[in-house]
């Protein structure tokens, strides 16, 4: 986001447009689908009463690994998140969706009638490339005769 000399971030507007820049970059939308599985494990811990000092112990790991793990430093792979969902008693939804309709207008062209026709360019023979005669290759190593 552009921040302003003041250190304002400028109208809500302003944020939508910036964000909608990286709608499709596939950094921001790894980064928004993480920062949702976060919040859906806090949901489930939450909703459960347990600490992360439990889910730690559910899992056999220490309680720094599950801060690392829910704070985004760590590499998390499906099995990891499965093994999460195994120790809340929960499992996982996982969805591929369409997108939805972009919001800015897509491009119109105009209508092929509103187009003026083009004549089309034809080609006399003389205009024509002809192939190049083939070269041979040279080696890259010559023959040397030897001294004696």
């Amino acid at each position: 986001m552009t921040q302003r000399r003041n250190g304002s971030v400028g109208s809500l507007e302003q944020i939508c447009e910036e964000i909608g820049r990286f709608q499709h970059d596939p950094d921001f939308e790894l980064e928004q689908l993480l920062i949702r599985t976060d919040d859906r494990i806090f949901v489930a811990m939450e909703q459960q009463q347990v600490t992360r000092a439990e889910l730690a112990r559910r899992l056999g790991s220490s309680r720094a690994y599950i801060t690392r793990l829910l704070g985004g430093q760590e590499n998390v792979t499906l099995k990891t998140l499965v093994r999460v969902a195994n120790a809340l008693g929960a499992q996982w939804r996982l969805e591929l969706a369409p997108r939805a309709a972009a919001r800015r207008p897509a491009r119109r062209r105009p209508a092929a009638a509103a187009m003026p026709a083009r004549p089309a360019k034809r080609v006399r023979p003389q205009q024509r490339r002809r192939a190049a005669p083939a070269r041979k290759k040279r080696s890259s190593v010559t023959a040397t005769r030897s001294r004696r």
